[in-house]
């Protein structure tokens, strides 16, 4: 699916699609959301939660690291415990060290919809209960909505894991490994003619370009006067 773009008056452009294998994180190109900025920032020397990474599903077992988790919308399917909030937060704090940051926000713990979006602007429909309009949705693989970055204020990344699971509090939540149409034998279901992917982030910045592998990042321009 191309970078998406928000129907607003204030700024313009996609979001830039993040491929791992193309891509290195940005450095210089870094957002804030407002719903997260109404955290607070770590005090000096304040420590976040440090992670034995035996108790994770990783390559590395034994390895510690140091990530820091927020959820803003804590929306859970009524029959779901407690313990999938950690299993979620074991899933994204292992993909954010694997990426080298130390920031994770859900933005959406994990729900099976998503909004609809035609050439790049999200469909809006009339809903007669709220007499309102809202975002069109559709069904989706169950999923986790996210973004990640080098801190709070510094947020790079935002996007998707496609996640297995059923809703149900008695099934464990793991990570889409086989992203091909279950009729393929993969994991996927709803793709909707999008990429067949097990994860898909966006840059946080519209209308800017993510740095290419072996490319040094380009410094901020100073302000002009």
């Amino acid at each position: 699916m191309p970078g998406y773009r928000r129907r607003t008056g204030r700024k313009t452009g996609s979001f830039p699609e993040f491929w791992p294998d193309e891509h290195d994180v940005p450095v210089n190109l870094v957002s804030t959301y407002n719903a997260f900025m109404r955290k607070p920032e770590l005090l000096p020397g304040e420590e976040v939660q440090i992670v034995d990474y035996t108790h994770l599903n990783s390559e590395s077992p034994g390895k510690r690291s140091k990530v820091r988790i927020d959820w803003i919308n804590y929306t859970w399917h009524r029959e779901v415990v407690p313990i999938r909030k950690g299993e979620v937060e074991d899933i994204v704090r292992a993909e954010a060290d694997s990426l080298g940051l130390k920031y994770v926000g859900i933005r959406q713990g994990p729900h099976n919809t998503e909004s609809v979006y035609e050439n790049g602007f999200p469909t809006m429909i009339w809903d007669p209960r709220t007499g309102r309009t809202r975002k069109q949705q559709r069904k989706a693989d169950w999923h986790i909505t996210l973004v990640m970055g080098h801190s709070i204020n510094e947020i790079v990344l935002h996007g998707h894991m496609f996640i297995n699971w059923d809703g149900l509090a008695d099934t464990p939540i793991t990570i889409v490994t086989n992203p091909k149409p279950k009729t393929e034998g993969g994991e996927r279901e709803f793709l909707h003619g999008g990429p067949e992917v097990c994860k898909q982030y966006w840059g946080t910045v519209r209308g800017s370009t993510l740095p290419l592998k072996g490319v040094a990042e380009a410094a901020p321009e100073a302000p002009t006067t």
